[in-house]
């Protein structure tokens, strides 16, 4: 059971954030950061007229001049494509950087997804989705991208889900959450082919988590010739973090077998961004009770600590226009009602419960989640807080909840 004071010290842990964040608090207005989202499926280059024409592709994208783009069906060094690395060829013809994503080994080369940027991409990861024998093998890219100098470093992915089977297309869609959110407070957008249509499974099972920037756009993308369903999206969290200036479905028939989907968003700067930031000062700016810690570790500490308070002055003017006295107040009042959930365990049904271990002798099984009780956007708890369930398996309930927030246990 949770203490009083156990309550008092979590309560405090927030509200020292948000008054060490008070510190830059100001009236400076920072401009707003548009960003276009281009998602194309390119069909390896091959248009309705037969013709793989990767040049055509390339002149689509530069018209449209995205600020990234994803893009599904490439091929790599394939012989369909004549050995040519289309990714590469893409980002050479638009002046973009890229990153390609292997979702398989396809005729002499291999197929997948990939990304252009008109910024450089880093920490690129590939993420392989579930697969039945006889479908396609399916993966999402994801990179990081900063926005310019003084914008905002997001994630940026590219998938292509399977086309066939509806329960299979389902799975890989519940495996997007888990990739690309977890661990992950940076903003993200997820764009892609997602082979099915608003109001089905595949995008429902999305929806507590992203946000369809196509929301009350019905017009469809596929195919492009006579285009009868819209199975091209865009999405994006938190949900707080962008608005959404304009999305168009692009009307070119020719260049591949679906029409490219043009999203532009708008960053709005949320002060839960920098929470992650000021952690990392903040872990940074002690010494561990360790006997093993050493001198050379104290020295490593140090340069850590200086690099990431370089990095955060660089942020100092952002911040500056998220918190101003008034909003500081307002976030505390926020931290503290928050605080005030804890007395009373998270509604568990709403938890991705993961079995860790059994007892078949007691007859129990021990589960773990993190689990928000904020909305699914904020990094505050969902780092922080983790559950560890104990379900009675012979009387078929819950026999026992463990809570820790940050560390600290309540039982």
């Amino acid at each position: 059971m949770k203490t009083h004071g156990t309550t008092i010290q979590c309560r405090a842990s927030l509200l020292a954030i948000l008054a060490c964040a008070a510190f830059f608090a100001s009236g400076w207005t920072a401009e707003p950061l548009r960003v276009r989202v281009l998602t194309y499926n390119i069909h390896h280059g091959e248009g309705t007229d037969g013709n793989i024409d990767l040049a055509r592709i390339a002149s689509v994208i530069k018209r449209l001049k995205p600020d990234v783009v994803a893009l599904q069906e490439v091929d790599k060094k394939t012989t369909r494509s004549n050995g040519v690395d289309q990714a590469a060829e893409l980002a050479k013809l638009t002046e973009m950087h890229v990153a390609f994503g292997k979702a398989m080994d396809f005729a002499g080369g291999e197929y997948g997804e990939a990304i252009l940027s008109r910024y450089p991409l880093s920490e690129v990861q590939v993420h392989h989705l579930p697969f039945m024998q006889g479908c396609e093998p399916r993966c999402v890219i994801s990179a990081r991208v900063r926005l310019g100098e003084d914008g905002p470093e997001i994630v940026f992915a590219s998938t292509h889900l399977e086309h066939a089977k509806a329960a299979l297309r389902l799975c890989q869609a519940q495996k997007l959450n888990p990739a690309l959110a977890a661990n992950n407070t940076l903003p993200t957008i997820l764009a892609g082919d997602f082979n099915d249509v608003p109001d089905n499974p595949t995008i429902k099972v999305l929806l507590p988590h992203w946000t369809d920037a196509t929301s009350g756009q019905p017009d469809p993308t596929w195919p492009s010739d006579q285009p009868r369903l819209k199975i091209d999206y865009v999405f994006f969290r938190p949900v707080d973090g962008w608005h959404v200036v304009e999305k168009q479905v692009v009307n070119e028939p020719v260049a591949s077998d679906h029409r490219p989907l043009l999203v532009v968003l708008e960053w709005v700067p949320s002060w839960l961004t920098f929470v992650p930031e000021m952690e990392r000062i903040a872990d940074l700016d002690g010494r561990p009770n360790d006997s093993r810690w050493s001198a050379a570790d104290d020295a490593k500490r140090a340069d850590d600590l200086r690099r990431v308070q370089a990095e955060w002055k660089t942020r100092t003017p952002t911040v500056r226009s998220l918190l101003t006295p008034e909003r500081v107040r307002s976030l505390s009042r926020w931290a503290a009602k928050q605080m005030e959930g804890y007395t009373t365990v998270p509604p568990l049904e709403k938890a991705q419960l993961h079995p860790v271990a059994a007892n078949e002798e007691q007859g129990t099984i021990l589960l773990e989640s993190t689990i928000d009780t904020l909305p699914t956007h904020s990094p505050l708890v969902t780092r922080w807080l983790k559950a560890f369930v104990r379900y009675d398996t012979r009387g078929q309930k819950i026999a026992h909840v463990t809570i820790t927030i940050r560390g600290q246990r309540l039982e």
